[in-house]
């Protein structure tokens, strides 16, 4: 798991991050393209040249991200993708500043516009954690977008997931059917 860096305003969150962990993400870029280059292997300045400005533009690729990337649904049209993403190396996101930051840490990105939510979210009051509480332990942090898709976050608030496996039944229960009376009911 990718390492959550320290907070330095630990006094407005009271937090310890120095144990809570990311899923990386950066490992899955080469799926999107069928290469280890990951995003770079079309967006290389040859294949696909580099963009000229940020203007936005209709893509010939990505319908399956962005279905008209001139009516891309992020900052109700005032963010395009080249305020997010990297202009010459795809494999990375970037700031208003122009600095690159990895999409194992896309929380940093969210949190230059979404500041209260991203402080709420270090906090622990928005989004999912799981994992141990106990001083010390590992905890596993949700990022904004496993969440959220920034592509379509007018339209689809969040995206849909996948619930995990319901446990297994105790020793000697045969079926869960108690569950569909509803937990008012003497069972």
């Amino acid at each position: 798991m990718g390492e959550m860096p320290a907070l330095n305003d630990t006094d407005a969150t009271r937090g310890n991050f120095a144990n809570a962990v990311v899923k990386p993400r950066e490992p899955h870029l080469m799926y999107f393209n069928m290469g280890p280059e990951g995003c770079a292997f079309c967006h290389n300045g040859k294949m696909v040249p580099f963009p000229k400005d940020k203007k936005p533009r209709l893509l010939a690729m990505h319908q399956d991200t962005v279905e008209n990337s001139l009516q891309l649904q992020h900052g109700r049209g005032a963010v395009w993708c080249l305020d997010c993403h990297s202009s010459t190396n795809r494999n990375k996101l970037i700031d208003r500043q122009g600095s690159e930051i990895s999409f194992n840490q896309p929380q940093k990105l969210c949190g230059s516009c979404h500041g209260e939510a991203y402080i709420d979210w270090r906090a622990g009051i928005h989004g999912k954690r799981t994992g141990s509480w106990v001083n010390g332990n590992k905890k596993r942090w949700w990022v904004c977008t496993e969440c959220h898709n920034p592509h379509t976050v007018q339209t689809n608030r969040f995206d849909p997931i996948k619930p995990e496996p319901a446990p297994p039944l105790p020793r000697g229960m045969k079926n869960a059917d108690h569950e569909k009376a509803g937990h008012g009911g003497a069972h």
